[in-house]
């Protein structure tokens, strides 16, 4: 079932060890080493959004990596979903440039 009223953020999205066809939604020069929910959603917080962090989630093509879901009210966010993941990785990488 497709939940249209929330964005869902995997860590996956941000690993500069992952391909793009492995799940990275972002270009490798914004990517991070291990990125975790808890991570995202300071970033996302530092934004201005609100944030709801699910420790016990795992994506479901990186099953055996229990690395978190962030999920943020589809009203919060006025831009496309890959400007927003941009956004979040610029933050990101200032917070825990490695």
């Amino acid at each position: 079932m497709i939940d249209k009223d929330r964005v869902f953020i995997w860590p996956l999205y941000f690993d500069i060890n992952r391909s793009r066809s492995e799940g990275r939604r972002i270009p490798r020069s914004l990517a991070i080493n291990n990125p975790t929910a808890e991570k995202i959603a300071i970033a996302l917080k530092k934004l201005g959004y609100k944030t709801e962090v699910i420790s016990s989630k795992n994506h479901p093509s990186d099953w055996f990596n229990y690395r978190g879901l962030v999920i943020i009210p589809k009203m919060q966010v006025r831009i496309s979903k890959s400007k927003l993941l941009k956004e979040v990785a610029k933050v990101l990488k200032e917070l825990y440039d490695s």
